[in-house]
């Protein structure tokens, strides 16, 4: 008579930190209860090199099919880039199949804010590259650049609807079955996009989409009213160019006014929110001259409906609103192969490591498109002349 196997048939991934097994009893009842450890594997196979993650016993014994009690594991869950399979070991009973794996994709979205003349930011795809490079399964690049330009209430709404279907069709064309890891970036107005995206997201329940969930905000700066005070502008005693910041700041405020867009927040569900801002002076800006005389700040008091928000100021001098997406994928960004970075004690580099990134390409100076819009926008009065 053939002696009880259990047989460890699947794992899935409820959530970011809940796992449920399912394994079969063959022959006859097992005896006594059984442990089941979980493992962080670069491959569906265990080896004493794996990661151990957690636990759990597993009390039925009866011939047949079983299905665990949710376990919630405590460490392990989040993105590791080494190790993309769990593994569920079946331990202290005869087995012919002691394990089940689960396979983690992670996908890792990057996105612009303000783009006045319309054109998509180089550094995108640029960072995107550097995820894949890393090792993401997939990543998307996303361009709202069009919309972004349009001066008036209701693009970054449309923008948010087009980045969740761009995340959903990328996930639904892989054929391989897993749980997907979300990784959302946001510069600026990006910062909004992001937030309503993984929202989005999560209220509509996408299967695939039970994996770990992260925000990073880059210098969030929403176009909106709460924001009116997140400037700097040049500082005296150079009269010509303190009036020339202040022009520049009262444009600012009234684009922003116009364009309205939704605030950044956190929503329910994600696991991990950061957020990289600066409140640099504008006459210590080195690289980028649009920003000498009117230097955006990002937020650091993102509302959160989920976890806090874990903040690291990068204000060094000669930093800059678009110095810091350069500061991220130049210094920052490396950190993803390890795990979450160092909030605490990150130091910011010299601010010569705030040059311009190889891709970028000259474009028209921002302040200079808004004046034009400004023009363009001034109603335009008809002066009848009549010859005597």
């Amino acid at each position: 008579m053939l002696s009880a196997n259990v047989v460890m048939e699947s794992l899935v991934r409820l959530d970011s930190t809940a796992l449920q097994y399912q394994y079969e009893v063959q022959y006859e009842a097992v005896s006594a209860p059984f442990t089941v450890n979980f493992y962080r594997s670069s491959d569906g196979a265990f080896d004493p090199g794996d990661l151990f993650i957690g636990s759990d016993t597993a009390t039925a014994g009866s011939v047949g099919d079983h299905t665990s009690e949710v376990v919630t594991l405590t460490t392990g869950y989040a993105p590791d880039l080494s190790r993309k399979f769990i593994l569920a070991v079946a331990t202290g009973v005869p087995s012919t199949d002691d394990t089940a794996a689960l396979r983690i994709f992670i996908i890792g979205a990057v996105t612009h804010g303000d783009a006045p003349t319309g054109q998509f930011p180089t550094w995108v795809p640029f960072m995107a590259k550097k995820l894949t490079r890393m090792g993401y399964d997939a990543t998307i690049p996303f361009n709202w650049a069009k919309l972004a330009a349009l001066p008036f209430s209701g693009p970054a709404l449309v923008a948010v609807d087009l980045m969740a279907a761009s995340i959903r069709a990328t996930i639904e064309k892989t054929a391989a079955l897993g749980t997907w890891d979300l990784h959302l970036i946001g510069h600026s107005r990006g910062g909004t996009i992001i937030s309503l995206t993984m929202d989005k997201l999560i209220t509509d329940g996408v299967p695939q989409l039970n994996g770990y969930k992260r925000l990073t905000y880059l210098d969030s700066h929403p176009a909106n009213a709460s924001t009116d005070g997140l400037f700097n502008t040049l500082p005296q005693p150079t009269l010509g160019k303190t009036v020339l910041g202040l022009v520049a700041y009262r444009l600012a405020v009234k684009l922003q006014h116009l364009i309205n867009d939704p605030p950044a927040f956190v929503p329910k569900g994600v696991d991990y929110a950061e957020a990289y801002f600066q409140k640099g002076l504008a006459y210590q800006v080195v690289f980028q001259k649009q920003e000498a005389i009117l230097n955006l700040w990002g937020e650091d008091n993102i509302p959160t409906k989920g976890p806090a928000v874990h903040y690291v100021n990068l204000t060094t001098p000669g930093i800059s609103h678009t110095g810091v997406w350069r500061l991220y994928a130049r210094s920052i960004i490396h950190s993803l192969r390890t795990g979450l970075p160092n909030q605490t004690t990150f130091v910011p580099p010299k601010p010569y490591n705030l040059r311009p990134l190889p891709v970028e390409k000259t474009t028209v100076a921002t302040f200079k498109a808004m004046a034009l819009w400004q023009q363009s926008s001034q109603p335009r009065v008809k002066v009848a002349t009549r010859r005597c």
